[in-house]
């Protein structure tokens, strides 16, 4: 399968670009609601720290914070935290790889 280049990410920024991606998703799919109201700082944060050492892979990244959101619903959560990120990557969880 051919491999598609897109730009990677900066990696030392006070605002992530992770969260531009997300929050287009968002706004995509109907979401009214600004990014932060649905995810933490925290998170989003170690989501672009797994988008680093995982080689730049957003196509994973972007699934593992679909599996944190998954993973702040089972618990009832109202806001995906990073708790939801390191719960998705648990052995328990969707995405630990």
């Amino acid at each position: 399968m051919p491999r598609i280049e897109v730009p990677r990410l900066p990696a030392d920024v006070k605002d992530p670009a992770l969260a531009v991606i997300l929050g287009r998703r968002m706004e995509r799919d109907g979401f009214a609601d600004d990014l932060e109201t649905i995810i933490e700082r925290a998170a989003i944060d170690d989501l672009q720290v797994l988008y680093h050492e995982r080689d730049h892979d957003l196509r994973s990244v972007l699934k593992l914070a679909h599996a944190a959101a998954a993973h702040a619903l089972g618990r009832n959560a109202t806001v995906i935290t990073a708790r939801d990120v390191r719960g998705a990557l648990s052995p328990r969880g969707a995405l630990s790889s």
